[in-house]
């Protein structure tokens, strides 16, 4: 469970998105694996119904907003972005990046995998 601020949006918490399968990808703007594999959730966003799946980019290991920022003018998002804390690193037990969730429509977590996820790999993920 977490309530977490939008880079450019409102708050989001995860309780409001019961009902539908979520994706939260944990990214670090210093990660070059992050760089390589973050469009991917763009594709999901396009072929899957927006209603039946969330896709959040949830952005950790950061110090300044600014690095966050210069993240996104590299790499054009079409998700939403949350600011991640330490906190939530923790609770996610998230050691290396980038991290994939997948919650079920009950909010639990259905699997997760660590590093390169391709858009056939997310894609199936979400079934």
């Amino acid at each position: 469970s977490f309530r977490l601020p939008s880079l450019y949006g409102p708050t989001v918490a995860l309780e409001e998105l019961r009902g539908r399968r979520v994706i939260l990808f944990f990214f670090a703007p210093w990660c070059n694996i992050c760089d390589l594999s973050i469009s991917n959730l763009n594709w999901v966003r396009m072929l899957r119904d927006k209603k039946s799946v969330s896709i959040f980019a949830v952005g950790l290991s950061y110090k300044e907003l600014q690095s966050i920022e210069a993240f996104l003018e590299r790499n054009a998002l079409d998700v939403p972005v949350l600011l991640g804390t330490q906190e939530l690193l923790n609770s996610y037990r998230i050691s290396a990046f980038p991290t994939v969730y997948i919650l079920n429509e009950s909010g639990n977590i259905d699997g997760s995998t660590v590093g390169y996820t391709s858009t056939i790999g997310l894609l199936w993920r979400t079934l």
